[in-house]
């Protein structure tokens, strides 16, 4: 944190599956469930590739394999993200979801908002 504040840090941007949330993998999973149920077949170790990836990039990249590359997937894609948005709901906010914070992290932000530093959280 010193070295944020030595920096002159104003504003920390951080995702927050596996930075904040310890979902363990549960954003793409659900992702996976959602191209499943449309019949797109997911390899998991394809899953471990999208790590870092939004999930509008996974979906067209992902289902694009799938088509011609004249074929116009956006509605597929829409689909897919509606499904894949049903189940990340499910999955974080349902009464028997395992999703927890990772140890420390509301302490270290309270410190980092004290020392003035903004923070803005992403997914």
């Amino acid at each position: 944190m010193r070295l944020l504040q030595h920096r002159k840090i104003k504003l920390l941007v951080t995702d927050m599956t596996g930075t904040i949330v310890n979902d363990d993998g549960a954003f793409y999973k659900c992702i996976a469930r959602a191209l499943q149920k449309l019949d797109y077949a997911v390899d998991k170790n394809e899953i471990k590739t999208w790590h870092g990836k939004g999930m509008e990039e996974i979906l067209y990249d992902h289902i694009s394999k799938f088509h011609s590359h004249k074929t116009d997937i956006s509605p597929c894609v829409l689909t897919a993200s509606n499904i894949a948005e049903y189940e990340i709901d499910k999955e974080y906010f349902s009464r028997g979801s395992e999703l927890e914070l990772f140890s420390d992290v509301m302490t270290t932000l309270e410190r980092l908002r004290f020392q003035g530093i903004k923070i803005a959280l992403t997914t």
